[in-house]
This record gives structure tokens, C-alpha cells and sequence, in this order.
């Protein structure tokens, strides 16, 4: 149970320990003997953040907060008074991010080329999006196989086009839209992609300013 709760959150997180088959295998036999229903009868994408796991198996690295409201698994920072409680003693230089309501997106390089953007997961159930590779850098300065990853969003003014675009549909929230948003270039165009890492590095001081000099 624990290296399926395992699996599960490190394919989402596009760093398996597992194969492709050997995670199939393992995904039919939970649900085939009905354990840990509460995961095999939801997305990976809902799952909470495993922490003690990830500390009992070296996997510090893959603690990742997604989504406050479902995992409830940190408190939530709302006001700049937690701020200052929470961080006006740091010694350590530390980057601190606002949360982006948006969608996951991985973007993909060959040899400083753009080849492929999807959705946050494994290969084989993740959504790719053609729609926004035209707003993306087509080029970087880097050899090999690089993954940048990043928030799609859209702004309060990029929903009011979308609701007088598509007056028939109910569209009522940003995050809830940036689907809609995708579906072609023209509504792509109101979306914006915000990059934060570089699969692969672990240092900020340097994965920040190659993401801005490649164009992100």
C-alpha cells in the first residue's frame, strides 16, 4: 500500500520509482482487491501530500503542497501579518511564491527545441496542449532533455472575454476556465504561463535566472 501511495504521488510529480508497467500492474491489483479505496477511486491529482512517506523513503525532494483547500496538510498563508509571524526570524535565504490557481503544465525541450506541453503527470494519462505551444519559447540554451514546469492562469479581465465568447457556457471562475481557454489558440492567447522549475535542478539561485534568460 505505502509504495502505491508512493508511485502514485512521484508519477504525478514526473519523478517515478516505478516503471510504466510495473505501476499498471500495481494500479490493477489495488483496485481489483479494493484497498486504499479512498485512492484507487479518485486521481492522482487529489491525492495529499505523503509527507511522512517521502521522509521514510528519502524523497524529502518530492514534498509539494498543490492545492491547500483539498490536502489541508500545511496552514494557509492569507494576510501579510502571517507573513512576517511566520518568516521575520529566517536566517536562510528562502523563495517564497503567491499560489497560482491554475493548471499544472509541464514543458518539454530535445536539444533546445519546444517539442511537447501537457498536464502534470505520467505520459500515459497526462493531457498534452498544442493550443499554447505557439506562447511558449521555442528555444532554449541547453542540450539533452530538459522539463520546465509552470502555472497556467487567466486573469479576471481574460474570463470576461471568455464569458462574452461563450455566453452559453457557465463560466463563473478563472481556474475553472483555463480548460476552456485551451481548447484553441485564439482563447490560448488569454492564458499565461508562469515557469518556477527546471526537472532535474535543485538550486534556486540557479534555476531562477535560467528560466528568465530563456524567456519565461
Amino acid at each position: 500500500q505505502e509504495k502505491y501511495i508512493l508511485a502514485r504521488w512521484t508519477y504525478g510529480l514526473g519523478e517515478p520509482i516505478i516503471s510504466d508497467a510495473e505501476y499498471n500492474n500495481l494500479d490493477r491489483y489495488m483496485k481489483s482487491s479494493g484497498s486504499l479505496s479512498s485512492y484507487t477511486k479518485r486521481t492522482w491529482s487529489e491525492d495529499p501530500c505523503p509527507v511522512e512517506l517521502l521522509k521514510a523513503n528519502n524523497l524529502e525532494h518530492l514534498i509539494f503542497y498543490f492545492d491547500i483547500e483539498k490536502t489541508e496538510s500545511i496552514e494557509s498563508i492569507t494576510s501579510w501579518t502571517d507573513v512576517e509571524k511566520i518568516y521575520k526570524n529566517m536566517i536562510d535565504k528562502h523563495y517564497v511564491s503567491f499560489k497560482h490557481d491554475g493548471f499544472n503544465i509541464q514543458v518539454h525541450y530535445m536539444n533546445g527545441i519546444l517539442v511537447r506541453a501537457h498536464s502534470r503527470g505520467r505520459a500515459t494519462d497526462s493531457t498534452s496542449y498544442t493550443t499554447i505551444l505557439k506562447y511558449l519559447p521555442k528555444t532554449i540554451n541547453r542540450k539533452g532533455h530538459v522539463c520546465v514546469v509552470g502555472e497556467l492562469t487567466l486573469s479576471e479581465y481574460g474570463l470576461s472575454i471568455l464569458q462574452k465568447r461563450y455566453s452559453e457556457k457557465e463560466l463563473k471562475t478563472t481556474r475553472g476556465s483555463v480548460r476552456t481557454a485551451l481548447v484553441t489558440e485564439e482563447d490560448a492567447e488569454l492564458l499565461h504561463f508562469t515557469a518556477f522549475d527546471i526537472l532535474g535542478e535543485d538550486d534556486m539561485d540557479i534555476i531562477i535566472p535560467t528560466l528568465a534568460e530563456w524567456k519565461f
